[in-house]
């Protein structure tokens, strides 16, 4: 009888799905126990739902967060910034991507190597960097038909530095 409240995907539904159970129970004379036994679920339902939803909350700020410091990594094949000091260097990240069956090799291997590159990206934002140094681009083979796009950096937190 409960299954209903917990796939409920809104209120109305939740509100549906309890009036109904509460229909069935004074249908069938359920005792001021089971009553109030039912209440205590519901209740325990409700406190769950929102945490769940406090949860996806705090969930959807971390990731609104590490996509803005994604947005202003800076990135180089150099090991500096003009106008900007390292004042940290926390880790070497990497990223990999294989693709195969090849249509059009170019394409792929653009793809891949975004692909690798956003996945480098990924560790270092939430390694805490702000920009990643010394990235190397490497393409192999590893079969006939498979290739991988291979990139790698040192992940570094960079300060403007001021004149």
């Amino acid at each position: 009888m409960f299954e209903k409240i917990k796939k409920a995907e809104n209120a109305e539904q939740i509100q549906k799905a309890q009036d109904n159970i509460k229909n069935k129970m004074a249908e069938n004379s359920a005792s001021q126990e089971a009553v109030k036994a039912v209440e205590e679920e519901f209740k325990k339902l409700e406190d769950n739902r929102q945490c769940m939803t406090q949860r996806k909350l705090e969930e959807a700020e971390i990731h609104r967060e590490q996509q803005a410091r994604k947005n202003k990594l800076m990135v180089t094949t150099g090991y500096n910034f003009e106008g900007y000091r390292i004042s940290r260097y926390i880790d070497i990240v990497h990223g990999e991507y294989s693709v195969g069956h090849f249509i059009n090799i170019d394409n792929s291997l653009s793809r891949a190597k975004y692909a690798a590159q956003e996945k480098m990206i990924d560790q270092a934002v939430v390694k805490g960097a702000n920009a990643i140094i010394g990235i190397d681009f490497d393409i192999t083979s590893i079969s006939d038909v498979i290739a991988a796009a291979i990139v790698s950096g040192t992940a570094v937190v960079i300060e403007k530095i001021e004149e």
